[in-house]
This record gives C-alpha cells, sequence and structure tokens, in this order.
C-alpha cells in the first residue's frame, strides 16, 4: 500500500541551480566571499557568490573588481561626474575611488549569493542581517 505525502500537492519540479542562478553560463563563475564588509548588503564570509562577466557595471550593481592586487567585492558608485567609488555596506571604511588607480580590472556583477546555514551555527554566528529567505510553491 502506498502512503502519499501531504506535500505532494505542493511540489515542484526539482529546481536546476545552473538554470535558476546562471543566465550566461559561458560569462558566469563563482567566488567564495570573505570578510563582513557586505554584510548589510546580505552578502557574508563564506558565502558563494554567483558573478556574470557578461553584465556591465551599473551605479548601485555590486561588483568583483580586481585592484592593486586584491579582489575586491563592493557597490559600484557612479556619481554625477561620471567618476566611480567602490563602497562597502561597513560605514568603518571609506569609499575608494577608481581614479585613484590607473589599472583596475572588473571582474563582473554578483548575480547571486548562497549560503549555508549549518556552518553558522556550528561556529556560533548568527545569519546575515538582512537575509531573507523566500519560498516558491505550487499549489496546482
Amino acid at each position: 500500500m502506498a502512503v502519499s505525502s501531504p506535500a505532494y500537492h505542493y511540489a515542484e519540479p526539482p529546481i536546476s541551480l545552473d538554470r535558476a542562478l546562471v543566465r550566461n553560463a559561458p560569462e558566469t563563475f563563482y567566488i567564495q566571499a570573505e570578510g563582513e564588509d557586505m554584510r548589510d548588503d546580505g552578502i557574508c564570509h563564506n558565502d558563494l557568490l554567483v558573478v556574470d562577466r557578461g553584465i556591465r557595471p551599473f551605479s548601485g550593481a555590486i561588483v568583483v573588481v580586481a585592484v592593486a592586487g586584491e579582489l575586491l567585492v563592493n557597490r559600484w558608485i557612479v556619481a554625477a561626474d561620471g567618476s566611480v567609488s567602490l563602497v562597502t555596506s561597513d560605514s568603518k571604511y571609506s569609499p575608494l575611488s577608481l581614479a585613484e588607480f590607473p589599472k583596475f580590472t572588473v571582474l563582473g556583477v554578483v548575480t547571486f549569493t548562497i549560503r549555508g546555514l549549518a556552518h553558522m551555527r556550528r561556529i556560533g554566528m548568527p545569519p546575515c542581517a538582512r537575509a531573507a529567505v523566500h519560498l516558491r510553491m505550487s499549489y496546482t
């Protein structure tokens, strides 16, 4: 005798993370975040970031940039005069003007973050500020 799960009516087809998170596969890569300076933007230490090289940076986008031998994950801010600054969500850091660096490389725009929760509990770290979980259910 088969037993039906009460959740059966809410089931959806399996979700492919590649289909859900990657819009442009040849231009997409993953990078692991280090540090907490983007915490208020929902990016925590050890989060996996999905980055698309094919998206041109726009004001307000979170980008991965190579500057002075470092990889930075910051918000790309374009001022009225066209100058660009990299800004963290941690107010203890000043904006970094890209005009001060003759060579920098934008590696891509962050499109998604993936966060594991089990390791955060194990080390006593609370989930990131302003993080939200959204559930999608089908009622067919």
